[in-house]
């Protein structure tokens, strides 16, 4: 299999697994645990930011089409230099390293809570980050496959969920949400990024290999998926628990689950079940999605062809930092971490990247012309 930043012949990759590793990598926009997101400032800090990321990820998708570049190693090493792009995509990688880490700690905490209560902390955390160290090892087209499959399974009852929800809200307890305030501070912004973590992988799955001319729409599309989804996860838990309601519970969405009856059968009188099973694959593909972005980071720093060397390093590296999130402390450093390492990415790293490579063609244009 050609990995991402080999210089190998590459076959473009179909916009529907683009589409679908984008809304996957963001687990649809389902996040875990969000109970400190109830916040009345809660949609302008959205809307902000859906602003804002769809520029970036329109940023992205020009410099690669504009630079012509195969991969993000070659894109970075001919804007920011050799040196500069090792130590980024370095950074990246550590940053992945710590949203994986996250995401299989809360998940974690979602099954030792709803599933396997007696079952010790390191079984699960192990079972979680070996699944996904096997489905980013096969590399990513395979990934892209597996994430393009589980999201056709899970997506209905994602849909399902949200339906029944959303009908059985209080409008007026959604109504709330309209008495907008502004954030309370730069902190509480940062933490408003959290559903959104995963999308700033695109950047490692373009390369002019795999560009194509729907490639801007499967962008635009999947992040959309994610943000829309999000929103009406979280205006249905406000209109089930209320806002102070939702924001005392740990998994506000989960416990949702747990209270929607469906019909008389005993096979859909509850969702908890099924919302489970959507969160452990969804944990599973979007941690896969940001270990391999980590690998590619840092077989880019190492120079090497290939990411898979990383997968006896990267695994081990998640299992400890998400059993290390069990102290609170280490648990808020890491959540930190993803939301700067977040915001960084999309907001500055990328628009760096797109007005480098404009100034590059262009330098390169009046050279042509010259000539």
């Amino acid at each position: 299999m050609n990995d991402l930043n080999t210089k190998n012949k590459f076959t473009p990759m179909p916009s529907m697994r683009l589409y679908a590793l984008i809304v996957m990598s963001a687990m649809l926009g389902l996040s875990l645990s969000a109970s400190e997101l109830y916040r009345t400032d809660f949609i302008p800090l959205q809307v902000i930011l859906f602003v804002l990321c769809i520029l970036s990820l329109l940023f992205s998708v020009y410099a690669f089409g504009k630079g012509n570049f195969r991969g993000i190693t070659e894109g970075f090493d001919r804007c920011f230099s050799h040196i500069g792009s090792r130590i980024i995509l370095a950074a990246a990688a550590l940053y992945f390293i710590a949203q994986a880490s996250l995401a299989v700690f809360t998940q974690k905490e979602m099954i030792k809570l709803y599933l396997l209560t007696k079952t010790p902390d390191d079984i699960i955390i192990t079972a979680l980050a070996l699944t996904s160290a096997f489905l980013f090892y096969t590399g990513l087209r395979q990934l892209a496959g597996t994430a393009q499959l589980l999201l056709f399974i899970i997506a209905p009852l994602v849909l399902l969920l949200l339906s029944f929800a959303l009908y059985r809200s209080d409008p007026d307890e959604i109504r709330i949400l309209l008495q907008i305030t502004p954030p309370e501070d730069i902190r509480s912004s940062l933490s408003a990024t959290c559903a959104l973590w995963g999308i700033e992988s695109v950047v490692f799955f373009l390369g002019t290999g795999r560009y194509a001319k729907t490639v801007r729409p499967a962008v635009i599309w999947g992040f959309a998926t994610v943000f829309i989804l999000f929103l009406v996860s979280f205006l249905v838990t406000v209109g089930t628990f209320s806002l102070e309601g939702s924001a005392g519970i740990l998994f506000p969405l989960s416990e949702m689950s747990r209270i929607l009856n469906v019909g008389g059968l005993a096979v859909t009188e509850r969702f908890d079940v099924l919302f489970l099973f959507i969160q452990i694959i969804g944990t599973v593909i979007r941690t896969a999605i940001a270990m391999y972005c980590a690998s590619v980071g840092l077989s880019s720093f190492f120079g090497l062809r290939s990411h898979r060397c990383f997968t006896v390093l990267i695994a081990p590296a998640v299992v400890l930092l998400a059993c290390a999130c069990t102290v609170g402390s280490v648990e808020d450093i890491v959540k930190l971490i993803c939301s700067g390492g977040f915001c960084i990415i999309m907001f500055a790293v990328i628009p760096l990247f797109a007005a480098a490579t404009f100034i590059i063609s262009r330098r390169k244009g009046a050279k042509n012309n010259y000539a």
